[in-house]
């Protein structure tokens, strides 16, 4: 419920529990790259990102705002692509592809994107729309439930099927 109101905490620090001591004067700084906090710090990241874009455009964050008709595509699209960007190079460039917990980040990451894209498109279809519009949403569709199907079924990631639980991309079915 506070991804809507107003707020201005700072984002969690990437750093490791034994970065912190009792008489510290000050934060310490942050790592770079992956840490144990990196995991709980990417949907923060994400949320974070989307309202400081959304703010700037539209002076109030939604949730919802894939599917806002009053939202240019040009901005959709370039948000998604910021994300996808910063993404990528605030921690997916650092994942240990031998890591089950990197790998689980990074399709995560890849599922949350193109989860987005697909939303925006689903926002512009119409009834009306063309064999190439259906294609294009048949493509993302089939690429979502790619990455649902990796994160669900891959042995080394059984143990963190928790985080994904009541994930899966319902709205690719419409």
């Amino acid at each position: 419920m506070t991804l809507t109101a107003d707020w201005d905490v700072k984002l969690p620090l990437n750093i490791e529990d034994e970065d912190l001591y009792r008489a510290m004067p000050e934060a310490p700084k942050e790592r770079k790259g992956l840490t144990s906090m990196s995991y709980c710090l990417f949907p923060s990241w994400v949320v974070n990102t989307q309202r400081q874009s959304l703010l700037t455009k539209n002076a109030r964050f939604e949730l919802s705002w894939q599917a806002n008709t009053t939202l240019p595509s040009s901005f959709k699209d370039a948000l998604v692509s910021r994300l996808e960007e910063g993404i990528n190079q605030t921690f997916l460039q650092y994942c240990d592809p031998l890591n089950p917990l990197d790998i689980r980040l990074q399709l995560f990451a890849r599922l949350f994107t193109v989860s987005m894209q697909l939303r925006i498109l689903h926002a512009r279809i119409s009834e009306h729309s063309n064999a190439e519009e259906r294609a294009e949403i048949l493509r993302i569709s089939l690429q979502c439930l790619r990455y649902n199907i990796a994160l669900q079924s891959q042995p080394a990631l059984v143990h963190y099927r928790w985080l994904m639980k009541g994930w899966i991309v319902w709205h690719a079915c419409e």
